[in-house]
Formats: C-alpha cells, sequence, structure tokens
C-alpha cells in the first residue's frame, strides 16, 4: 500500500518530501492509523475469498508515540472482519535500532495477532544480524538499489544470492523490489528469492485498476 499526497492542483507528492515532516510534527500517527484502515476497508471490499495479503510501511516515530494504540488497531481488524494475517507490516533497520520497550512491546503484541513483518529496504541501513534473528520476522525485503543493476557477472549477483541464503537460513521469504527485466526476474528464481515485485509486473495503481486486476 504506497502513500501518496495528491494536492489539490493534481500534483502527487512522493513519501520523501513529506514523510520527514510528518514525523516531526506527530501527523505520522493520525496518517498511520488511515492507512491502515483504509487497507481494512479495502480489503473487506474484495470480500474474505479474494482479498490478497497486503504489506504497509510502519514509521518508527509512529510505534515510538504514546498517541499510537496497538489495541485500537487490534480492534479495527476485529470492526473490519479482517484476519491479521492479511497484514504485512514494513519496518526499516533503522527501526530495528530503536529497541524501546514500547516499541518492541508493541511489534509482540500485533505478531501475537496473527499481523506478520517484514525488514524493508535490507542492505542499507545498520541491523545487525542478532537483531535480525532477534525480531523473529517473517519476510526479508532487499532493496532495490541491488537488483536495478543485477546481471549475471555483476556483484550484486553475489550480494543478492547472499542476503537471499541468509533470509532462507533465518526461515524467512525473501521479497526482492525493485524489479524489471525477466532476466532480473529468473535470477532471483534460481536464487531461490520467494517473492519480487517491481515494474515487470505493474505499476503502481489505483484501488480500483489494482481491484480490477484481482477480478
Amino acid at each position: 500500500a504506497l502513500l501518496r499526497w495528491q494536492r489539490s492542483s493534481g500534483e502527487i507528492v512522493m513519501p520523501s518530501s513529506f514523510i520527514d515532516i510528518a514525523e516531526e510534527s506527530g501527523l505520522i500517527v493520525e496518517i498511520g492509523d488511515w492507512v491502515i484502515k483504509e487497507v481494512l476497508h479495502y480489503l473487506k471490499s474484495l470480500g474474505l475469498d479474494k482479498a490478497p495479503s497486503i504489506a504497509i510501511n510502519v514509521s518508527a516515530a509512529q510505534f515510538n508515540s504514546t498517541e499510537h494504540s496497538v489495541v485500537q488497531w487490534v480492534e479495527w481488524f476485529n470492526e473490519f472482519g479482517i484476519s491479521p494475517d492479511k497484514i504485512v507490516l514494513e519496518i526499516t533497520e533503522r527501526m530495528m535500532l530503536i529497541q524501546s520497550q514500547r516499541v518492541m512491546r508493541k511489534i509482540a503484541m500485533l505478531q501475537e495477532a496473527g499481523c506478520k513483518f517484514s525488514v524493508d529496504d535490507f542492505g542499507t541501513g545498520y541491523s545487525s544480524l542478532a537483531s535480525l534473528k532477534n525480531f523473529n520476522f517473517d519476510y526479508l525485503k532487499i532493496d532495490s538499489h541491488f537488483i536495478k543493476t543485477l546481471t549475471p557477472d555483476s556483484s550484486d549477483a553475489s550480494l543478492v544470492s547472499a542476503m537471499v541464503s541468509m533470509a532462507k537460513g533465518l526461515n524467512l521469504g525473501s521479497i526482492a523490489e525493485g524489479v524489471e527485466t525477466e532476466l532480473q526476474a529468473q535470477m532471483l528464481k534460481d536464487m531461490g528469492c520467494t517473492h519480487a515485485q517491481g515494474y515487470l509486473y505493474s505499476k503502481p495503481l489505483s484501488p480500483e485498476a489494482f481491484k480490477n486486476i484481482l477480478i
């Protein structure tokens, strides 16, 4: 679920232009709550038999805020009739370093409820292998930085292969971001990468356009 800000003029503003401000001002909590409710509403509109899993980015500032309530999120799952295992919460490596009791407790509560977690943009941050093991997540997302130059003889091929193997060794699914060519997709498949996303499959779509693909 990709967040975009559409101004009244029709201009689309990308997250990199406003997320930092939202985090500093505290608005990220309200925005994050709005996103999860929009996703739950969308999943309900698809019907339980057709609803896929949907991934949502989670901000460290959001989870570290006393204004954010995991209990309320769990109540919304029940209210919308959506199983929490349909939600994959993506956190950055930076967030893994903020191991405050509040953040750790919220992650544990959501895992207990049934939500899945993935480490986003892996390979570009500062997480240690120990912290990756301690969090007991479900997926490791390989940053598109390593995928865009992925060719059979590239150094990135060795790095990506190592990350896929590490994910497999930790019983994590592996997700490659930014896949744009059939060659990249085949290489990733041969490496044992379990999931891929990128323009090869689709550019970002409106909710209705995505619904048409599912139907």
